[in-house]
């Protein structure tokens, strides 16, 4: 009998996903290494002309289309 409620599913509040954390561009750039495995000059090259603070998902996206690039 305790299957019963066992089966029922979660409210949408429950399973809603927490925003991600935005870090500003010089805290992304201090944890660099850890965070993306790239060198601090690297990141600076791709992160350049980005001011806005942006989670570290939106900022790998960013380093892996600059990566991705071909040099002029």
């Amino acid at each position: 009998m305790a299957g019963k409620n066992a089966a029922k599913a979660a409210p949408a509040a429950q399973t809603a996903k927490p925003e991600a954390a935005k870090f500003s561009i010089a805290q992304l750039r201090t944890h660099c290494v850890r965070l993306f495995n790239i060198t601090s000059s690297t990141f600076d090259g791709a992160m350049y002309g980005h001011t806005e603070p942006m989670t570290v998902e939106e900022a790998q996206r960013v380093i892996k289309e600059w990566l991705g690039k071909e040099a002029k």
